[in-house]
């Protein structure tokens, strides 16, 4: 008797078009975004700060609910537009060049201080952040890896559904800080290389967490304090967002078209990566611990060539935070990407990652600790991105 095959679970459909439930997420970041955007006026906005602490699903059931001018909050404040391309393109024009789409921020007729989002998502980013999407795993102390436990309250679908929407919601935050902080577009951003791309990218990721976690209704501290419950917050919403391997599927194309550059534009390539991994692990420390920055870098130095036809670095990276600079306990560690990245080669570059996160997070929370000035200095520089965005900080 033949065995019926199990039945896949919407994430792990193979169609062609993303399933009405990863449609679902999408708006599902959407309105989080909104929200966010649409809180900072007590009396005037459409929300109050309290709603960011409500579940994609009970959002879902409030919007209708909301009334702005003579529509709903769903109708009001948030848009999704999908382009559509029908010329067929190689895959790395579709990751290097037709990847990103778009953000408008705009008020509805006759409301001036409300923010509608509009996102104008592209064919690529749909598909391939759909086709990627996976059930997020976390590393265990003896360094492998394990799925993800879902909440006792949450079906596999719910855990799913809302870790998509936390994947999106966090890009959607780094192309917002892109846009309307830095004035970086998908029109222009291609005048914007070296130093100034590491520059922007390294605040992107950093105040894009910050903005990530405060739509979940994080309180975002500076001083160096943090709770149990909110660091167990942060890192449930940290791990949720491991859900995706789009920028992999990326960075793969990305390595196979730079395998074939000259060594030395490999190299720089390698190196950005690795500054800017080493500068997301530093910021995911200093907002889980409650010392959160908003200007950070990373950068390297005592740079020499191999017998292999590679180079190392010599001497110790250096990380800024909030204009303090600091030598880290170690050296770069950055293996050749067109080389085969053995499991030993992977791990030990994830643990050099780690070790230097450590060693600057745990010198600037230090420093907090023992002046009086950097921590008025952290408060008041969030303070006034907040008051920028009209983002409560």
């Amino acid at each position: 008797m033949k065995k019926k095959s199990a039945r896949k679970e919407w994430w792990q459909s193979n169609a062609t078009e993303p399933p009405a439930e990863y449609e679902r997420s999408y708006v599902r970041a959407l309105r989080r975004m909104a929200v966010t955007l649409n809180c900072h006026t007590p009396g005037l906005s459409p929300f109050s700060q309290s709603v960011l602490k409500k579940s994609d699903q009970e959002l879902e059931e409030l919007f209708p609910k909301v009334s702005i001018g003579s529509v709903d909050a769903n109708a009001a404040l948030v848009n999704h537009e999908r382009i559509h391309r029908d010329q067929e393109l190689e895959e790395f024009d579709q990751a290097e060049n037709l990847f990103y789409g778009d953000f408008s921020f705009t008020c509805p007729r006759g409301f001036k201080d409300i923010v509608r989002v509009t996102h104008r998502s592209t064919p690529a980013f749909r598909e391939w952040s759909f086709r990627r999407l996976t059930w997020p795993t976390t590393e265990t102390e003896q360094g492998t890896s394990e799925p993800l436990k879902k909440r006792s309250d949450e079906t596999a679908s719910e855990f799913m559904s809302s870790c998509a929407a936390n994947y999106l919601l966090k890009n959607f935050w780094h192309n917002y800080v892109h846009r309307e902080i830095q004035g970086i577009t998908s029109e222009n951003y291609h005048s914007f290389g070296g130093a100034a791309r590491d520059e922007s990218d390294f605040t992107a990721d950093n105040v894009g967490t910050i903005l990530f976690l405060r739509s979940y209704g994080v309180q975002i501290l500076k001083s160096g304090r943090s709770s149990p419950e909110r660091r167990a917050m942060i890192r449930d919403l940290l791990s949720r967002n491991r859900c995706n391997l789009v920028f992999a599927e990326r960075d793969r194309l990305r390595i196979e078209r730079t395998s074939q550059l000259p060594t030395e534009e490999r190299w720089h390539e390698a190196q950005w990566q690795f500054r800017r991994r080493v500068a997301m692990a530093i910021s995911n420390q200093l907002i889980e611990r409650g010392a959160a920055v908003t200007s950070l870098g990373v950068y390297l130095r005592g740079q020499r060539p191999t017998r292999e036809k590679w180079f190392f670095h010599n001497q110790n990276v250096v990380v800024q935070l909030n204009g303090r600079y600091m030598v880290c306990d170690h050296v770069p560690y950055i293996p050749d990407p067109a080389k085969e990245q053995k499991p030993r080669t992977r791990a030990m570059a994830y643990q050099r990652r780690q070790e230097l996160a450590n060693s600057a997070v745990g010198q600037y929370i230090s420093l907090l600790d023992h002046s009086q000035e950097l921590r008025t200095y952290a408060e008041n520089s969030l303070s006034a991105l907040g008051a920028r965005i009209k983002i409560p900080l």
